[in-house]
């Protein structure tokens, strides 16, 4: 576990190709760099919770609510927010998507979002390379998405064996203390708790 912070971005590189390779998923160009640079955002918990809300605490909008602002947003912010919902289903569906799928939602409701998204991605950029990689994500959701859930086994989960617990309780209960500790890993996405969740 320690490798992750002595050469993070090396760290993730050689897990995603190893993971790819496992799972037998097309590479293509950029793809490696991509979910490793991916890996090495979200494990910093700031960049997940990075909109305050009104009594001025870290929050992180729904998915609904991303895409919603997203197809409402002019040039950039739009690219922006469609690649943040983009990256964040993939991201929380591949490291939590056994949890959710018994608690919380349903993983084909983040893979429907991640996969459009991407593909709004992929219309809305310019740059070719940029383009396929965001159309190949889209269409190949599903396995990139078992892609981060090998790495997530065998480097976070694995070595965290509360970490899933955890998660439960604070879906379950929303309590803070879970919260607090699950915030400490610097690993995840905490989706508002009860059954207002995603309902929209």
């Amino acid at each position: 576990m320690s490798s992750i912070f002595v050469e993070p971005q090396q760290f993730f590189l050689d897990t995603v190709g190893e993971a790819i390779d496992q799972r037998k998923v097309e590479d293509i160009p950029l793809l490696k760099s991509y979910l490793a640079d991916l890996l090495l955002h979200f494990i910093h918990a700031d960049n997940l919770y990075n909109e305050e809300s009104a009594s001025g605490k870290k929050a992180q909008p729904t998915l609904a609510e991303l895409y919603f602002k997203a197809m409402n947003a002019p040039g950039e912010e739009r690219i922006s927010l469609l690649k943040k919902l983009g990256d964040t289903s993939l991201y929380v569906s591949g490291v939590f998507g056994e949890s959710l799928q018994r608690k919380l939602v349903d993983v084909d409701y983040y893979a429907n979002m991640g996969g459009a998204a991407y593909m709004s991605l992929a219309d809305s950029t310019e740059e070719l390379s940029y383009r396929d990689l965001y159309q190949f994500i889209s269409k190949k959701f599903i396995e990139l998405m078992e892609v981060l859930t090998v790495i997530s086994q065998k480097t976070l989960i694995q070595n965290n064996q509360n970490l899933l617990r955890l998660y439960e309780t604070y879906i379950q209960t929303g309590s803070e203390l879970a919260k607090e500790h699950l915030l400490e890993k610097g690993l995840i996405h905490l989706p508002p708790r009860g059954k207002k969740s995603y309902s929209q």
